[in-house]
């Protein structure tokens, strides 16, 4: 048994997408133990919170998610593209630069922040003192996000993967500490953020401590400007295509359509975090084909990730449903599952977007990528304020597909007009994906519209139905290691 295994993977080992597959594991499973972790916790903080409380707590989240990309300017994130640069001299001295850059631009903002809070505060009705407690989290998050983008460059996706778990699951263990034993209120929630989220940003530092080298050099400033500035707008917009439509919702609607929809969402980012694990994991090798200029490797990665992504879409459009109904602990929440597979064709656009834009980041160009991303998030808060009051919380999904099929178009267009001369593969790849994506929807809608079959009987349907799927992907390859093995 032990050598049939080992053969399976040494087979596994000699196909092109292995390294990329690998990789994709461990982020895949990281993402989806935090997306998991998000679901679990829904009815933690709801017992212990008003939907007043529970708002405060979500708008206190946003608000460090924001401030990660506006107090920072994201000079974190050009560490990765520094160190794929093929630039062995001056990496620890680089990272050492991004972290000083980094804590000034935010002690300039926590003290432009302390001076308007009160008429800050005012405008988005919250406490005072909540604003500047954003700023321990925005810097540790940032060194974390400094560890990690090390790690995904040397290609350690385990090292990766792991703290991003650590982190998630800590700060809600401690969250939930604090709130039994000590603050059974919002407040509980923002200093267990801040204690967790500190302490493992400090074990970062110091795992990080021999590829820190805190030599300011004007260089550095030049690169993770033109790197990660341009990277601003975009990362603003994506919050906006994230979270607008649950506050209108909120604001439009009521409190229990944002959390029945917040709840379809949560199902559908897995699929957001399948297409970001996947570009994760085979970023590293992309950028150095490119720079090596060979075109092959890009376009056998280029069809094994459409390959796997789409894969992925089928399976949550098939048993989404079914996984949310596991994951809820009232039925209530099952109310909004039908959106989730709309959701998950919006975010297998998102993962177009997301390899794309590669190509982008590869020229450095990284204006473009925010271009694409402000312009989605315009079509997402127009469509969201002219039809959420006409015909509810359900037609934030199909706003959410319509901003991110804008983002991926947007993207591919930037890439026609703009950089003529940069080789990538062709579109048709995800085009004829795209038809088994619609085959899969078409069925669900079908068992669930037009039959009436037990569960037991639509569960082996849509087996079967993935299972042809993913054999006419990769049977192919089955067929031919199975008889290699015969002969």
């Amino acid at each position: 048994m032990k050598s049939i295994f080992q053969k399976i993977v040494t087979q596994l080992q000699s196909y092109d997408f292995y390294e990329t597959f690998r990789d994709s594991i461990n982020y895949f499973g990281a993402t989806l133990l935090i997306n998991a972790l998000g679901i679990i916790s829904l009815p933690i903080y709801t017992y212990f919170f008003s939907p007043g409380q529970f708002g405060i707590a979500e708008i206190f989240n946003t608000l460090c998610k924001i401030g990660l990309a506006l107090f920072t300017l994201n000079f974190h994130q050009s560490v990765f593209r520094y160190y794929v640069d093929d630039k062995e001299e001056g990496k620890e001295a680089f990272v050492g630069s991004s972290i000083l850059l980094t804590t000034g631009l935010l002690v300039i903002s926590c003290l432009l922040v302390l001076l308007f809070k009160e008429p800050i505060a005012n405008w988005l009705n919250l406490p005072v003192w909540l604003l500047p407690l954003v700023f321990p989290i925005v810097f540790f998050t940032s060194i974390i996000g400094i560890y990690y983008q090390v790690q995904i460059a040397r290609k350690d996706s385990k090292k990766a993967a792991s703290m991003e778990i650590f982190v998630s699951y800590s700060r809600f263990l401690v969250v939930v500490g604090i709130l039994y034993f000590l603050l059974p209120d919002y407040w509980g929630k923002v200093y267990g953020d801040i204690i967790a989220v500190s302490a493992m940003g400090m074990y970062a530092l110091w795992q990080l401590r021999s590829h820190i080298r805190f030599d300011y050099a004007k260089k550095h400033l030049e690169y993770i400007l033109n790197y990660s500035f341009p990277l601003v707008f975009g990362s603003l917009g994506y919050l906006i295509l994230s979270y607008f439509d649950q506050l209108m919702i909120n604001a439009m609607v009521g409190d229990t359509e944002t959390g029945l929809y917040s709840y379809a969402y949560k199902i559908g980012l897995l699929m957001s975090g399948l297409g970001v694990a996947m570009n994760k994991a085979g970023q590293t090798d992309f950028f150095k084909w490119m720079n090596e200029s060979d075109f092959d490797a890009v376009k056998s990665q280029h069809k094994s990730l459409a390959k796997l992504l789409t894969l992925g879409a089928i399976f949550l459009i098939l048993f989404a449903f079914d996984m949310g109904q596991l994951l809820s602990s009232r039925e209530d929440f099952n109310t909004a599952l039908h959106l989730v597979p709309i959701l998950v064709v919006a975010y297998w656009f998102t993962g177009i977007y997301l390899y794309y834009a590669r190509g982008i980041m590869f020229v450095k160009r990284t204006i473009y990528l925010s271009i694409s991303v402000v312009i989605a998030g315009m079509v997402n808060v127009g469509l969201n304020l002219w039809l959420i009051p006409i015909h509810g919380y359900e037609v934030a999904a199909w706003t959410t597909l319509a901003s991110c099929f804008t983002m991926a178009l947007c993207c591919l267009i930037i890439l026609k007009v703009a950089f003529k001369d940069l080789y990538f593969p062709p579109i048709s790849v995800w085009a004829s994906k795209f038809v088994y994506i619609l085959i899969a929807a078409l069925i669900l809608y079908g068992l669930n519209t037009y039959t009436e079959l037990s569960f037991v009987w639509s569960l082996l349907v849509r087996i079967l139905v993935f299972g042809m799927i993913g054999f006419l992907f990769f049977g192919s390859k089955i067929m031919a290691y199975f008889n290699k093995e015969v002969s």
